[in-house]
């Protein structure tokens, strides 16, 4: 913005050498910014996911006596606390994803009955192989090559290494 404002000036008001100086300055002025927003922007690597949440501490919104609600991040989530909390009270999340399966006393046995809690699983279609190249996901397609179908990562070109 600054630059056209600049360019306009130099236009209608200023001319010659004063004007030329004042545009130049502009661009400069225009490209710093550029670069310090991209810096800005790059600073630090995306966390999303529910994964990022285990080991950060979250304020007790409803008293977990054994099921509640914490805050973290302004964004409330349901919390099973087994020792119990009070509003106000900060907690540690340890587990994410964690599943009930209410299971029948087996005719053998070695299974008894009961509530077995354990972590849920993550669908494949979530998940991508690593580029080795540039260590991030990526995706894959296949290609033919000496006669053979072989599994090729979009972002690098390289074969996966079939285990």
């Amino acid at each position: 913005m600054l630059f056209v404002l600049a360019v306009v000036a130099a236009i209608l008001w200023l001319h010659g050498p004063l004007g030329w100086g004042l545009v130049g300055a502009a661009a400069a002025v225009e490209i710093g910014q550029t670069f310090f927003w991209l810096w800005w922007s790059h600073r630090r690597r995306a966390t999303v996911g529910v994964e990022t949440l285990v080991g950060r501490e979250a304020v007790v919104v409803l008293a977990c006596r054994p099921d509640g609600q914490v805050r973290l991040d302004g964004e409330l989530w349901q919390a099973r606390c087994a020792a119990g909390a009070d509003p106000g009270e900060r907690v540690r999340v340890e587990k994410v994803r964690m599943q009930k399966r209410h299971l029948k006393p087996g005719r053998r046995s070695a299974r008894t009955g009961g509530i077995l809690e354990q972590e849920g699983y993550v669908h494949v279609s979530n998940v991508a192989l690593v580029d080795g190249a540039s260590h991030k996901p990526s995706r894959v397609h296949t290609v033919e090559r000496d006669g053979k179908r072989v599994r090729v990562f979009r972002r690098s070109g390289d074969a996966v290494a079939e285990s």
